[in-house]
């Protein structure tokens, strides 16, 4: 009745962009993220693991995993190459004290068990606050981490970075680097590179 009404009162030219806006669907909106005009998004976050001397060849199958509420994490996909493999983690954005606080309990609050990256000339040892976490079991070159490896993303100055967590992980502090043990023995250390870059080599002990 309307649009049949509008046809006498307006001519087609301009009749034509209000009854196509009228006809579009609606987004979905999420009004429980801040900040994004009520919508929600989720992204193809990437970390990308570099191997060095003795790595081979890194795997990643997530087991539990965490998001700020309201945001949505989909799937984690891995992607190997050469000298690399990338972790994708397709989820939104928003960082949360909760998700932070539930990454700190996994490790029983203990910042030597953890490392970020961007953050060699800051005091900071742990995240405040993070868009969410993976947790999975890591093999290199084939043999699995005796421990779940805890893969989590915040924000930190001008970037999205990330920080990687382990509860028999040890952090070496003179190295900024976090090493973990395989299930024959083998210590692997994890070296923050660029902003989501990690760069990965064999080491002699965890400390």
């Amino acid at each position: 009745m309307k649009t049949t009404l509008l046809k006498f009162l307006l001519p087609p030219v301009l009749l034509a962009p209000l009854v196509a806006a009228a006809q579009a669907p609606s987004p979905v909106r999420d009004d429980s993220r801040a900040g994004v005009m009520g919508l929600r998004t989720e992204r193809d976050n990437e970390l990308k693991f570099l191997f060095e001397q003795g790595v081979r060849s890194i795997e990643f199958t997530r087991i539990d995993s965490q998001v700020t509420a309201g945001e949505s994490l989909s799937a984690v996909t891995v992607k190997s190459g050469a000298d690399h493999m990338s972790l994708h983690v397709f989820a939104g954005r928003t960082g949360s004290a909760d998700v932070a606080k539930s990454w700190r309990a996994a490790v029983d609050d203990d910042d030597r068990r953890m490392v970020g990256t961007q953050l060699v000339l800051t005091s900071t040892t742990h995240p405040e606050k993070l868009n969410f976490w993976v947790a999975g079991a890591a093999r290199i070159n084939g043999v699995e981490l005796r421990d779940l490896l805890y893969v989590g993303q915040g924000h930190h100055d001008w970037t999205n970075n990330w920080w990687l967590a382990g509860r028999g992980a040890v952090f070496d502090d003179c190295r900024h680097e976090l090493r973990m043990m395989d299930g024959k023995g083998q210590v692997y250390c994890f070296m923050p590179y660029t902003s989501n870059q990690i760069r990965v080599r064999a080491c002699e002990s965890l400390l």
